[in-house]
């Protein structure tokens, strides 16, 4: 999808797109309001079809932001697309609303994109309200690494997700990486001119591999710059619909594969099959042996 360019009217746009996330959503907001400089941001809300009063909150208490109202839920990517079209920063923040921008951190990143112009994409560190750090950067999937790597394996979660997935761990220092989780992800706008907006056939998930791929192709870095920091619950819209989540995470992995491999067909339904069966085994697991996460 090209990009349409508006002039510049700030230096950083921050696009969070909301999906029944009211609570988390004001608390996120609350926490941009007390970290930013007034002039130098603006703050744009995509709804996505919210039915829990998201909106009548953010026209009563936060008439600063900018808000686009959707009649359907779009999906994460196209919602991402109609914030970026809308905005007019120098630099876009894609942030989770269950997201809590910690002391300096849009700051620091800030400073650190302006003196580093060949960086395209970049991410602070994510920690849990409890202070540990959240597994973030990504390797780019591959047949043999898929199980390894892939947050979602069962065989992870069987054999010991942390000990299997030295890819993801943040490194401490900043470092170029492939691929960074879109939960607090800074693009440059002028990267996007050459990569063009996220793939809106990812539905949900992918899509910031995806865009990180296309960025390395156009000669853009990504960079894991750890000294912005934020705060990530991990009870957004994931937590909160998480079969349907789930299996749309499978789909996208598929669509990843037959997109950026689209000449080995064979393979490319081997691992459909997979995906749906791996999918299938999750539910079942779900369903007869840990009905309390449903």
């Amino acid at each position: 999808m090209s990009l349409s360019l508006k002039q510049e009217s700030c230096l950083l746009s921050i696009i969070i797109v909301n999906y029944n996330t009211r609570n988390l959503l004001r608390d996120c907001l609350l926490s941009i309001r007390q970290n930013v400089h007034p002039g130098e941001h603006e703050v744009i809300v995509v709804d996505n079809n919210s039915r829990d009063g998201s909106l009548m909150m953010l026209k009563s208490d936060f008439q600063e932001v900018i808000l686009i109202s959707n009649d359907e839920n779009l999906g994460f990517g196209k919602a991402c697309n109609q914030g970026i079209i809308r905005s007019g920063g120098k630099y876009l923040l894609l942030l989770n609303s269950d997201t809590r921008i910690l002391p300096g951190a849009l700051e620091k990143m800030l400073n650190f994109l302006e003196n580093h112009p060949g960086v395209g994409i970049s991410g602070g560190k994510m920690l849990f309200p409890n202070g540990s750090i959240i597994p973030s950067v990504k390797p780019f999937p591959t047949y043999s690494n898929l199980l390894r790597t892939t947050r979602s394996s069962l065989f992870n979660h069987i054999i010991g997700y942390n000990a299997l997935l030295p890819e993801r761990r943040p490194p401490e220092t900043t470092s170029e990486v492939e691929a960074i989780a879109g939960g607090y992800l800074f693009i440059r706008r002028e990267a996007l001119l050459h990569t063009g907006l996220m793939d809106e056939r990812f539905f949900m998930y992918m899509e910031d591999v995806d865009l990180a791929l296309r960025m390395r192709k156009s000669g853009w870095k990504t960079v894991f710059y750890p000294s912005s920091e934020v705060t990530h619950i991990l009870e957004g819209t994931s937590s909160k619909y998480k079969s349907r989540s789930y299996f749309y995470h499978h789909m996208s992995l598929f669509k990843y594969f037959n997109k950026h491999f689209k000449n080995r067909f064979f393979l490319n339904y081997l691992l459909f099959a997979g995906l749906i069966g791996h999918y299938c085994l999750w539910l079942i697991l779900k369903v007869f042996i840990s009905p309390e996460r449903k």
